[in-house]
């Protein structure tokens, strides 16, 4: 998304959580915490950090082909990441 990978990956936490909280997941942390570490980074969304609609899709198409999806079975999909970016924007 031509951002840094730590300030992405602080705009993308409390959506993430969410997202695997959606799938009946239970977390060790609730995702209010991942809101308020984003917004104390700075990251409290990918449009902030520069990334804009018409990257996400190349993004959840990269992040699709990522093998460590599969350390969260069932693996997330192309749609459900793209979601997930989309709500992170």
């Amino acid at each position: 998304g031509g951002i840094g990978h730590g300030p992405a990956n602080a705009a993308m936490l409390p959506h993430t959580m969410r997202a695997l909280e959606g799938r009946g997941l239970e977390l060790v942390a609730p995702a209010q915490l991942a809101e308020r570490l984003a917004a104390a980074a700075g990251a409290s969304s990918l449009g902030a950090l520069g990334v804009d609609e018409a990257t996400l899709d190349r993004c959840a198409d990269a992040a699709a082909s990522r093998p460590e999806l599969h350390n969260t079975p069932p693996a997330a999909d192309r749609d459900e990441l793209r979601a997930i970016y989309a709500a992170a924007l």
